[in-house]
């Protein structure tokens, strides 16, 4: 491909067809930008665009000028993705760029890091549909002290038609409406709002492995999440026809560990597999109260959509309270917006929002699991474990340790779990203590379950065959531990109404 550089672009009359890009690589006047740039910054700056905009004109006279907000429209981005072709111009020997390193995002995925670059001055040439473009970008300064800071892309083209050097150029209107529109969707993204809006990937990549099988959570009310949620954005014509506000608000809550992120996660999913895919804006904090509008206004740009407020109670604080109500009642549309709340604590959610109509409507308890979905979360690990022939879990384990489990939630069983696969390894690496283990010695598990006086009763399932079970006296030794934990912290969640069976025996 001819490099943009030795193109002839459109509306451009030269002596031969062999002529270079005369227009962006003229010696004489393509450094002089950047000198007054460089004065500009090395002086008391203002307005960055308006000396650079009178620069750029007296240096290009017989072209187009456009100034475009590198926020709402990313030229450079949308070029790297492939939607138009960009290249710095070789002939300018002004730029000022700094150079940056950024490390693998995960070093365990065992990645390399990168070179980038933060541009603060360069000039590009670029060709979009046929059209060429010179572009300048640049990093400037909106005070005089330099603390609000504003990147532009300045656009020149030449004129065509009935353009003059003072018309809007259709050529480039026409491409900053494509760059724009493109920055506005999601690109295997989640809008993450903390302070301002970004996108992360990274977010979107986890939410990719949440799936509805793998979530133990008592069946009818699954069924019953994932119809309340699909069912609003699948509903739109049914509110319209019975004059109804097409939003909706659903509040998650019961102790920690239960379920409510992760089950979020999977709607999320469920949503964005969708034949036309409902974004997810997800709200970390809010920080000051101009944040709430901002959240609501893209929410309302985003629709049909759903909004995430997880940990509503610490997000919606007294002081933000009235603001955030007047934008869930106000007088602004807020159709195809499904919210979702998630707390801890439902009794420390202001009754205006927890109780009153038309706000959040639906409430899903997550509780501690009982017995059964404690044997099927155990089920889980075992099948995850099925294909290591080290660990020996037979089906009838999972009954064991679901019935000394009562109390837990699904966080606590999980770290019981990982924290007892992590010693069967240390021990197997020492061979001594692995011994020790296996022969009942003084280090063993059993008997450091000994030295613990238990406020509740470890049951062997009725099973004496079960103490054959490394994994067995394993994961009670850590049971023990995390039962002593939740004491000392004064956490212990309150146990379901199921007794063990040692109790049952002591009965």
């Amino acid at each position: 491909m001819m490099p943009l550089a030795q193109r002839k672009p459109q509306g451009t009359s030269t002596p031969t067809d062999m002529d270079p890009f005369t227009f962006v690589s003229n010696p004489e006047t393509v450094d002089q930008v950047y000198t007054d740039f460089e004065r500009h910054s090395n002086a008391h700056r203002v307005d960055t665009d308006a000396t650079l905009a009178s620069s750029i004109r007296a240096r290009h006279p017989d072209m187009v000028l456009t100034i475009a907000s590198y926020y709402s429209c990313d030229l450079l981005a949308f070029a790297a993705a492939g939607h138009a072709e960009t290249e710095q111009d070789p002939s300018d020997t002004g730029s000022l760029t700094l150079r940056h390193y950024d490390g693998p995002p995960n070093r365990l995925d065992g990645g390399r890091g990168t070179l980038s670059d933060e541009i603060k001055f360069a000039k590009f040439l670029y060709r979009w549909h046929k059209h060429d473009f010179v572009l300048y970008f640049v990093e400037g300064d909106e005070s005089s002290d330099g603390r609000i800071k504003s990147s532009k892309s300045y656009v020149l083209q030449r004129p065509e038609g009935d353009e003059t050097v003072r018309s809007k150029g259709a050529a480039t209107d026409q491409l900053i409406s494509a760059a724009a529109e493109w920055g506005l969707q999601l690109h295997d993204e989640i809008l993450v709002y903390d302070s301002y809006w970004r996108k992360d990937a990274n977010l979107w990549k986890s939410v990719q492995n949440a799936d509805w099988n793998d979530i133990i959570l008592n069946e009818e009310m699954k069924h019953e999440v994932i119809r309340d949620v699909e069912g609003f954005f699948d509903e739109r014509t049914v509110y319209k026809e019975f004059s109804i506000p097409w939003k909706r608000g659903i509040i998650f809550h019961g102790p920690p560990g239960n379920g409510k992120t992760i089950s979020l996660k999977a709607l999320m999913k469920s949503l964005y597999d969708r034949s036309d895919p409902v974004p997810t804006l997800y709200v970390k904090s809010i920080p000051q109260l101009w944040s709430i509008s901002a959240i609501f206004t893209k929410a309302r740009a985003t629709a049909p959509c759903l909004l995430v407020f997880e940990d509503l109670d610490t997000l919606v604080t007294p002081y933000f309270r009235s603001y955030f109500l007047n934008e869930v009642d106000g007088l602004e549309s807020n159709d195809g917006i499904l919210m979702i709340g998630s707390t801890n604590y439902l009794a420390k959610l202001d009754p205006g929002l927890a109780k009153r109509p038309s706000r959040f409507d639906r409430k899903y308890y997550f509780p501690l699991p009982v017995m059964a979905e404690r044997v099927q979360y155990c089920e889980y690990w075992r099948h995850k474990l099925q294909s290591n022939p080290k660990v020996e879990f037979p089906e009838r384990l999972s009954s064991a340790i679901a019935d000394i489990t009562d109390g837990f939630s699904f966080a606590y069983m999980k770290e019981a779990f990982v924290s007892a696969l992590l010693l069967l390894v240390v021990d197997r690496k020492d061979s001594k203590r692995n011994e020790r283990i296996q022969d009942g010695g003084q280090d063993g598990p059993d008997e450091l379950i000994s030295r613990h006086k238990p406020k509740y009763g470890i049951a062997g399932g009725g099973d004496d065959n079960l103490e054959e079970l490394i994994l067995w006296r394993t994961i009670k030794r850590q049971i023990r531990i995390l039962r002593e934990e939740l004491d000392e912290a004064e956490g212990l969640p309150s146990r379901s109404e199921e007794p063990t069976m040692q109790e049952r025996q002591d009965r």
